[in-house]
């Protein structure tokens, strides 16, 4: 019994697979690849991916906004534990936050599970469909395709490229998400504590942001290579090893 390909809504059916497909077809080097600036349509396109998960998303980025701002709340209770507990002799506070601590530190772990849980279930709902999508595409498409094509390239790219998306996903957006509310909130918390002392603090950070575009450029090169190689090596392999070869 074939299984059924679960599209995402709002998407032509053949998009993705046409254009995971294209991209390395039309360009067998990828060093000829044009560098273009992403356009918003592509971010509808990416999007229209997670739209049949929209819930678990939304439950996702409440988790991680909750989990910084937990995260937040440990150094003002440390300082709070410091700068009153102790010097007073009050007991009965000290106990209290150091409770405090603890559930927050409990359940900000029991937050991060869920949220991990949620985010890898996602990524690997998307892969599926993406990856079913391809392979759907790939069906239709004429024979002339294949013997212009290496097998490595398309096998590449139904395997390892797919698989990118469940790293946008589990990595990049969540991550975007949790350091921009772990940003601010340390932002404000830095400027309740000491005003002074943020704005040494923050002065450093656009060497950092610098550092951090350069690095980010190289590794795009490396990865692209590395996807690059990574077919050369599937194309041999299935080339030296296969009963045709």
């Amino acid at each position: 019994m074939r299984s059924r390909v679960r599209i995402p809504h709002g998407l032509p059916r053949l998009f993705w697979g046409e254009a995971i497909l294209r991209s390395r077809h039309a360009y067998p080097d990828e060093s000829d690849l044009p560098s273009r600036p992403l356009r918003s349509g592509t971010l509808r396109r990416v999007w229209g991916l997670f739209t049949p998960y929209r819930l678990q998303l939304v439950i996702v980025m409440i988790l991680v906004l909750a989990s910084a701002g937990l995260g937040i709340a440990l150094p003002l209770l440390i300082a709070r534990v410091i700068d009153v507990a102790i010097p007073t002799g009050d007991r009965d506070q000290l106990i209290l936050l150091v409770a405090i601590m603890v559930a927050t530190t409990a359940l900000s772990g029991a937050l991060s599970l869920i949220q991990t849980q949620l985010n890898t279930t996602v990524g690997l709902r998307v892969m599926q469909d993406l990856r079913q999508a391809v392979y759907q595409h790939l069906q239709r498409l004429p024979l002339r395709f294949f013997t212009s094509t290496r097998t490595g390239d398309i096998q590449t790219r139904l395997a390892s490229d797919v698989a990118g998306t469940q790293a946008v996903l589990t990595d990049t957006v969540s991550n975007l998400v949790s350091n921009s509310a772990v940003v601010v909130s340390s932002v404000i918390a830095m400027l309740i504590i000491s005003w002074q002392l943020s704005l040494v603090a923050l002065g450093i950070i656009p060497f950092f942001v610098l550092f951090t575009v350069r690095v980010g450029r190289r590794r795009r090169v490396l990865t692209r290579d590395t996807q690059r190689s990574l077919a050369d090596l599937t194309a041999m392999t299935g080339e030296t090893l296969s009963v045709s070869g």
